[in-house]
């Protein structure tokens, strides 16, 4: 039988997420609050994945984190965030989303798990910052083409100057044992 490409990526590979998210005094450093969850990559994200290992499609690389203040949970059908705040395009925020750091593990192929650890963080030291006066309550992760990836709810965190907040997405593709 010959599945479509996605059918057969899927049956092949595992996707999930693991989310940490942290508040952090700026004066100080100490950590307000640290949260760590698995997070599910929503079918848009994998639909990207099977687009960017099947054809290397560039619209399909994660690229932004966009916070927002919604506290609906995620679930596979997510096509966006709930509640995007609106952040002006800035120097600090060139597409009015946050960029990414990205480390890349890539051993699929040899029958290990392919990891990206993506970083991103909302800086605090600025009465400036677009956005202060928040309460941040969720965040995604989006490609190139604007397609979310994954996006996960956490506790609301109060944005003010003296508050940096830290995301950290691991996002694990695991080869499926044969049955």
């Amino acid at each position: 039988m010959n599945l479509p490409i996605a059918n057969r990526l899927e049956t092949a590979v595992h996707a999930r997420g693991d989310f940490i998210v942290r508040a952090r005094d700026l004066a100080s450093g100490r950590i307000r609050l640290s949260l760590e969850v698995r997070n599910m990559v929503v079918a848009g994200g994998f639909g990207a994945l099977v687009s960017l290992l099947s054809t290397g499609d560039p619209g399909s690389v994660i690229a932004k984190l966009r916070p927002g203040t919604g506290n609906v949970p995620p679930v596979i059908s997510d096509t966006g965030i709930t509640s995007p705040i609106a952040v002006p395009v800035s120097t600090d925020f060139p597409a009015g989303v946050l960029e990414l750091a990205v480390q890349k593990t890539p051993s699929l192929a040899a029958g290990g798990p392919y990891d990206l650890l993506i970083t991103a963080t909302i800086p605090g030291g600025t009465e400036a910052d677009a956005y202060n006066g928040k309460t941040i309550s969720e965040a995604g992760l989006i490609t190139v083409g604007g397609t979310l990836f994954a996006r996960q709810i956490h506790p609301g965190i109060a944005k003010v100057p003296t508050v940096a907040i830290d995301y950290e997405w691991r996002i694990r593709l695991l080869p499926t044992k044969p049955s």
